[in-house]
């Protein structure tokens, strides 16, 4: 009997150690998706953040030429 409780045990710990390295996976996944879709939307607040600048430069550039005018 503690021969088969042996083998029991031994599955069962290969069993929950395939468990454990499956649910880190998944974690590290689910990281990685958020981390891609956080990248995603600081990119798209960038884009707008420089346009807003290049607006804001064209403005002061034209501004400073007619004081210089």
């Amino acid at each position: 009997m503690t021969q088969y409780k042996a083998r029991f045990d031994a599955c069962y710990g290969r069993f929950k150690n395939d468990l454990e390295r499956n649910a880190a996976r998944l974690k590290v996944k689910l990281i990685y998706a958020e981390m891609q879709k956080r990248k995603q939307v600081l990119e798209e607040e960038l884009k707008e953040i420089e346009k807003i600048e290049g607006a804001e430069q064209k403005r002061f550039t034209e501004t400073f030429m007619d004081i210089l005018e």
